[in-house]
Formats: C-alpha cells, structure tokens, sequence
C-alpha cells in the first residue's frame, strides 16, 4: 500500500486535510505543516499544483526523490499547471512529458479548466538519468539517458568518449554482468556493434534494463536473456 505525505505551509490547510483523513478512515495519510524545500525525506513521486515556477521547484526537489524505484513509470515529480509555460520549460533542462487531463477525466470540470486556461496540463518531468558510481571515477561517469524515442548511452574516457543514441525499435538485446560490487550494463543494437556502459550499481543497471524493456515494441522477457542476475 503507498503511502502518502500532505505538505503545505499554511496549517488550516493542514487541519482540514487531516481531519478529512482521520474521518475517511485512511491510515496511509501523513499530514504536516511545512514547507517542502525543508523537508529532509524521500519520495518515490512527489504530485504538486502551481506552486512556483518549475525551475525553483525542481531545484527544491532534486535530492527528495528516491533513485531506484518499484513503479511501472520511473521516479520523479507530476506537476499540474495550466497556461502558457512555454517560456517557464525553457528554463529547464529536465526531460519531460506533457499530458492533457481532458484525457484522462471526462467530467466537466476539466473541460472548463480547460476552456478558461486555453490548456490544462500535467507536466510530468521523470528521473530519467544514471550515472556510473563515483567510486571507482568520480569525473569520467558514464551516462545513460531515456527520452520518449529512444535512450542515449554516455561513455567518458579521460580523453574523448562515444554518444550513442539508440531508437527503442532498434535495440534487440539487453544484457547485465554483475561484478563484485558493480554491474556492466551490455545493449545489443540490431545494426551496429554491442554498446558496453560499466560501473553501474546493480540496483541502477536492473532499472535501466527494465526501463529498456519497458519501451522496446513487442519485448518479450524471453527474448532478452531472461532474468537478470
């Protein structure tokens, strides 16, 4: 069962939250008076409405969401805001998805959010990034980066490196090879030579296997080495 922590600044919003929770019954309900750019804990997604601009607001939550994450979409923040923002993701450099909730709720309500605003949206910007641990090479850390489209693996070297982007279509295989302490993530492209990225934790290398898997059209377990060790 997940678990949920209400945060606002104002207490009798904190009151009235609390109170509807005590009376529903609801024992996965934290209320708390607030404000988040204070709070010193960790969450797999954090949903806000219009709080602030997204820049700050992401600044705010870069060390609040967990790395590893047990949800079919990655980690990150479901933030609501209707309007021309435009120039506000223009600030960021974020990966994100833009949703219309006309979309997903047929009532009214959203309709009309939806005339008066001209759009109502849900930006969904995702934890979409990993690193290779810093232990054994604090500065040259390979990379790996998902988008919509495809994913781009990062190799550093301390002189030079490879980008290479791979559309999800494209790739045919996903390997790990567990070390001691880290794994080495092996993709197999179907035109193009095998892709080796190293010094991943195991629990970052399996995420990024399953997020592979996740987007690759008409995956099958089976056909990508079975599970991973």
């Amino acid at each position: 069962m997940a678990d949920f922590h209400l945060v606002d600044s104002i207490g009798k919003k904190i009151k009235v939250v609390q109170a509807i929770s005590d009376a529903l019954g609801l024992t996965n309900v934290k209320a708390e008076q607030a404000r988040v750019e204070q709070l010193n804990t960790t969450y797999d997604f954090v949903v806000s409405r219009a709080v602030t601009r997204l820049k700050p607001f992401l600044g705010w939550m870069r060390y609040k969401i967990h790395k590893n994450g047990n949800n079919d979409r990655p980690n990150g923040v479901l933030y609501l805001k209707g309007g021309d923002l435009t120039e506000e993701l223009a600030e960021i450099q974020d990966r994100y998805r833009v949703y219309d909730l006309s979309d997903y709720f047929e009532e009214p309500f959203f309709e009309t959010k939806k005339s008066d605003l001209h759009t109502e949206e849900i930006r969904l910007i995702m934890n979409q990034k990993y690193y290779s641990s810093s232990f054994k090479d604090p500065i040259n850390r390979d990379e790996v980066e998902f988008t919509d489209k495809g994913v781009t693996f990062r190799v550093r070297k301390l002189i030079g490196g490879t980008d290479n982007f791979v559309f999800y279509s494209d790739i045919s295989g996903v390997e790990i090879d567990n070390g001691v302490l880290f794994a080495t993530v092996r993709v197999i492209p179907r035109a193009r030579p095998e892709i080796v990225i190293s010094n991943f934790t195991k629990g970052d290398a399996r995420r990024i296997k399953e997020l592979i898997l996740q987007n690759v059209p008409g995956n099958r377990p089976d056909a990508f080495g079975g599970p991973t060790r």
